[in-house]
């Protein structure tokens, strides 16, 4: 019952602050869903230790930072050759 209240309070503020960060009304409508099942199926975890709104962004925050990594995947250097020329280097190839 009380994930209804904070739907009710706060769902609009949510998906703002998520639009904000997705740029996609659809996407942002999506993940605000997601914080709200998110924030019912770990309700037993919130203390009140902080406010309930401070609570749901955290939430939110996380839901739609792992909408980022697992939809854009960071490319790591670690895949790739990395050559850096030296100034000997390059150098010695503006002159051929």
């Amino acid at each position: 019952m009380r994930v209804e209240l904070w739907f009710d309070d706060y769902a609009e503020e949510i998906y703002r602050y998520i639009f904000f960060i997705v740029k996609d009304h659809h996407t942002a409508e999506n993940l605000t869903q997601d914080t709200f099942i998110r924030a019912h199926i770990n309700s037993h975890q919130f203390k009140g230790k902080s406010a309930v709104r401070t609570w749901l962004y955290r939430i939110a925050y996380t839901t739609t930072m792992n909408y980022f990594r697992r939809n854009y995947p960071v490319k790591t250097l670690f895949n790739t050759s990395v050559h850096k020329s030296s100034a000997e280097e390059t150098f010695f190839n503006q002159n051929d």
